[in-house]
């Protein structure tokens, strides 16, 4: 009969075990909701980070403990494909972080915080004009390059 059935494309991001290739850019603050999780002794310091990153312009979301334990970490950056680009905004809030992808279906990002988290990036020295690879050393592959 001269059919030929061919199958739409997944178009729905999977979550990925090599570190997003980028390069990403910077996301308005004010579309992104934080979830910010305290693994540390330190009581209160999820609350004070959530109120830090909403006075500038994120998004609130869920607050509380995790049990997540990584000696010395500063923190661990988690979303799902979707939130790529939203994580990388707060990548650029908090120094040496450490970049995790999940299966969430949407944009929204995890702060979990270790140990060595000491303060957020100084608000002046975050460059809305950055663009650049995600940090997520963790991952055992490098991204690869994209298919040309």
């Amino acid at each position: 009969r001269g059919w030929i059935d061919l199958s739409e494309p997944s178009t729905k991001p999977v979550a990925s075990k090599e570190c997003p290739a980028g390069p990403f850019s910077y996301q308005a603050p004010d579309t992104i909701t934080v979830n910010v999780y305290n693994t540390t002794p330190t009581a209160g310091l999820a609350t004070e980070v959530s109120e830090a990153l909403a006075q500038r312009g994120f998004q609130k979301g869920t607050v509380g403990n995790s049990s997540v334990n990584r000696e010395g970490m500063t923190a661990i950056i988690i979303s799902g494909p979707e939130g790529e680009a939203a994580a990388f905004t707060l990548q650029q809030q908090i120094p040496e972080t450490q970049y995790v992808q999940d299966d969430r279906a949407d944009a929204s990002v995890d702060v979990v915080l270790g140990s060595g988290y000491a303060a957020l990036v100084p608000a002046e020295k975050v460059s809305a004009a950055a663009a650049g690879p995600m940090s997520c050393p963790w991952m055992s592959e490098t991204p690869a390059p994209p298919a040309g």
